[in-house]
Parts: C-alpha cells; structure tokens; sequence
C-alpha cells in the first residue's frame, strides 16, 4: 500500500471527503476508524459475501453500525475494503499499481498475486499471494521503522502509527493474551 499518500496529505488522516466523494451514507466514518478496526460495523469471519459481491462499495455502505464490543473493535472486511477504492482515486491507480510502485519494488518483490472483486478493484482485506521470503521483507522493513537494506521503504511516522496500539482487539487467543490493535496490525 503506497503509505507515502498520508505523509503527502492526500487523504489526511480522516479521508471523509474520500468516503463522500464515493457517496457513502456513513460519511462521518473515517479512515482511521476503518484503519483501527472501529468502524461499528458488523463483524464477520466469512468473507464470502464480500468477495462475491457485485458492489462491495455498495454493500459495505448499504451495512448498518452495529453495538460495537466494549473494547469498541470491530473488524469488518468490507469496511477494510473500502481502502482499495478510495486510496485509487487519491492516487490515480489501483492499490496493486500502487504497492507495486511504492513497496514491492524498493524490497525486490516481483513475484505476487492480488485478487481482485467483481468490480476489478485488488483487495484490500485479504487475496494478496506472497512468498514467504517477500512477506518476511516486509516484515523485515516494519521491524527496522520502515528501512530496507538503509533505504528508507515506508515512512517512519506510518510505522509508528500503524504499529502502535489504538486500543485492545476483542479476538483472544489461548496462548496470546491482551492483544491489541493499530493500522491494521495486531499488537499483542
């Protein structure tokens, strides 16, 4: 994902005027809410509904807030794919075009796979094939502020930020006890 677009001040860290422009009824709904998992909207672990939807757009926004868990997290994948869409037309390409460009290429990644909806749009919740050495890039980057190989691939801020806990994530674990969540990241 072409993290570079929040430092730039392309979307800002709300995107309401994103989430308007696609003409949502949940305007008020912010990106960061959608980046931390509190976006009020049902959970669901299946991702069928999603993934074969004629309008994921529509069905996210057609989706009405829910009472959220007393920690206020959320997670909803049709929530999450509505970053696809609007990170495309702050950008001007599709999110594959963009971590291609952005963090595929500075970390030698060639070699992945991105599934995409029925409107064309890569998905953003899940369906992107990596092999492990290139997600162990990633994480590899992640783990050093954003810095692959002494050259900076993600902004230290987005590191920060992504990675920091926004609040505690209702799904627990056995052995993994007060996991918490930042940018789509858990923190526990």
């Amino acid at each position: 994902m072409n993290l570079r677009i929040f430092d730039r001040g392309c979307l800002g860290r709300t995107g309401t005027s994103h989430l308007r422009a696609i003409g949502t009824p949940l305007a008020n709904l912010t990106l960061e809410q959608i980046l931390q998992g509190r976006t009020g909207l049902p959970h669901g672990i299946d991702t069928t509904p999603v993934i074969e939807s004629p309008d994921p757009v529509a069905l996210a926004l057609g989706m009405r807030p829910v009472q959220a868990a007393s920690s206020g997290w959320t997670y909803n994948d049709a929530a999450v794919g509505l970053l696809s869409p609007i990170l495309a037309r702050a950008e001007g390409q599709d999110l594959a075009a963009i971590a291609a460009r952005d963090l595929f290429r500075p970390l030698g990644i060639q070699r992945y796979a991105w599934r995409r909806d029925r409107q064309g749009q890569p998905l953003s919740y899940a369906g992107l094939a990596l092999r492990s050495r290139d997600l162990a890039k990633i994480a590899w980057a992640m783990a050093e502020g954003g810095v692959w190989r002494g050259r900076p691939v993600v902004p230290r801020a987005w590191v920060d930020r992504s990675t920091t806990r926004q609040g505690p994530a209702t799904w627990q674990f056995p052995s993994i006890t007060n996991s918490g969540y930042g940018y789509l990241w858990f923190t526990g």
